[in-house]
């Protein structure tokens, strides 16, 4: 009971500091900036605005220098509901929190740190308490501070770019294998290939505002993993956000030889739920639901931004417990589908599934009509896919006072040939 009683009065005052920091900060005129080692100008501000700390490192006022840094209560407990719904189809979770960049370099922030009110002291007590949270819930969850802190010799993330270098990406990766209890091998290998160049729209937009070159977005590139063995099937499925996108980053490879296991990587650029959305909505997960799903994805991402309703379709999508809309239901016009719900339970706990007949999309916009001709409409957006999802699933609810006659669903890109309709418990 002591330790708990310390640990929420440490707490308390991380945040209270943290409004403190945040009044004064506000209160506060900004410094001169300092001397440019690379001769750099007006950085703070346009498309992507960002500080050149004394380290000679750039970070984005936001999210790197974000000092909260803890996920809400209600977050935690949605994903310990998709971690337990993962569980009823075999599946374990692991939750991998990635910290912001100032948290993990924060030593090279020098006093930018104070100028944006970032307590490095405060961003680790709420990231710690995350971790701590999440496996209070049953959920499995890597601290990936402690791993990419730990780093020597190619640091874990570019100077001039928001991601994770394939360093970084290799540490996460060995930290879940190690919090799962499982070891390299299993015939699937890397080997080095030397120093590469990644192609980098950020560090583009702030060598144009610098005279001299800043540093280049290099990592050690690696040839593709190799299956040697006798060992197939893809029994981890990686969802994750754009820190660890892009041609020459290999998380795939570097995951699978970590955990010994194929790994298939699903990336949203800028939605992780949405990531963690098209893993679970996807054809392979409907037909083999893998060992184990790993969920990485930045501290600072706010995965309450659209409310409940991508929570309760990614419980839905992953229990799967849905009976089929018959065909008198059902009629077609084009690209859209016209489903009639007047004999259908309404409730709650129930939503109505599209799965394109094989094609996939990045939205399906979902029309209802209630029994007094009142028409509203909701669109479900996978944002940052490259190839979008063949499932969509939208719960069943009427606004306050009104009965849902009918739905109407339109798919931009197509239906397909034979798309199929479900009534499923969320």
């Amino acid at each position: 009971m002591m330790e708990t009683g310390l640990a929420r009065t440490k707490l308390c005052r991380a945040f209270a500091t943290l409004v403190v920091a945040g009044a004064s900060y506000l209160a506060a005129p900004f410094d001169a900036v300092a001397q440019s080692r690379y001769a750099c100008s007006g950085l703070e501000g346009g498309t992507l605005s960002v500080i050149e700390a004394e380290s000679g490192m750039f970070f984005r006022p936001v999210p790197d220098l974000i000092a909260n840094t803890r996920f809400p209560e209600p977050i935690v407990a949605q994903i310990a509901l998709v971690a337990e719904a993962l569980e009823s189809r075999g599946s374990r979770l692991v939750v991998v929190p990635v910290p912001s960049k100032g948290l993990v370099f924060q030593d090279a922030l020098g006093k930018d740190a104070q100028r944006f009110a970032f307590d490095p002291a405060i961003a680790e007590t709420l990231y710690d308490d995350t971790i701590a949270r999440l496996e209070s819930q049953g959920v499995t969850a890597v601290n990936a501070l402690d791993a990419l802190r730990a780093w020597d010799g190619e640091a874990p993330m570019f100077s001039s770019d928001p991601r994770l270098t394939n360093a970084g990406i290799r540490m996460l990766a060995e930290a879940g294998a190690e919090r799962i209890g499982t070891t390299a091998g299993g015939g699937f290998s890397v080997s080095m290939a030397g120093e590469i160049e990644v192609h980098s729209q950020a560090h583009q937009q702030i060598q144009a505002k610098c005279s001299l070159s800043i540093p280049a977005p290099v990592t050690t590139g690696y040839d593709t993993v190799s299956l040697t063995s006798a060992v197939r099937g893809e029994n981890v499925l990686l969802a994750g956000s754009g820190l660890m996108a892009g041609e020459g980053l290999m998380a795939r490879a570097l995951f699978a030889t970590a955990l010994g296991k194929d790994v298939r990587h699903v990336v949203s650029e800028d939605a992780p739920l949405d990531a963690l959305l098209a893993a679970v909505s996807s054809t392979a997960f409907q037909l083999r639901a893998p060992d184990v799903v790993v969920w990485a994805m930045p501290v600072t991402a706010d995965l309450g931004a659209f409310g409940q309703r991508p929570w309760r379709e990614a419980k839905g999508l992953v229990r799967s417990s849905c009976r089929a809309v018959s065909a008198g239901q059902a009629s077609r016009a084009g690209d859209t589908i016209n489903v009639d719900l007047s004999d259908i339970v309404q409730a709650q706990n129930l939503g109505i599934m599209l799965t394109l007949d094989g094609n996939a999309s990045s939205e399906a916009r979902f029309t209802f009509l209630t029994g007094d001709a009142k028409a509203y409409s909701r669109t479900l957006r996978r944002v940052g896919l490259e190839d979008g999802t063949e499932r969509f699933l939208m719960p069943l609810e009427a606004r306050a006072g009104d009965e849902i006659a009918s739905v109407s669903i339109t798919v931009p890109s197509g239906l397909g040939d034979v798309p199929a309709l479900a009534i499923c418990g969320i």
